[in-house]
């Protein structure tokens, strides 16, 4: 039996009309795009990237976690 793979391609404060569309010049971004599969209906666990981040590989929130973004 084969494992597969996952790979998390993320970016913080990148806006979807800056890679999407005929203007953007993101051609090694495209090409991934159209050999995988991708979420398009996302949501952050956290508005900050420190506290999102746990989230994404655990699928717990902050709030769950213990942790909260003091500035």
């Amino acid at each position: 039996m084969t494992g597969k793979n996952v790979i998390f391609v993320v970016s913080d404060s990148l806006r979807a009309d800056a890679v999407l569309g005929e203007m953007a010049e993101t051609p090694f971004l495209d090409d991934f795009i159209c050999d995988n599969t991708v979420f398009t209906d996302a949501i952050a666990t956290s508005s900050h990237t420190k506290d999102s981040f746990p989230g994404l590989f655990s699928s717990v929130l902050p709030s769950v976690q213990g942790r909260h973004h003091i500035s």
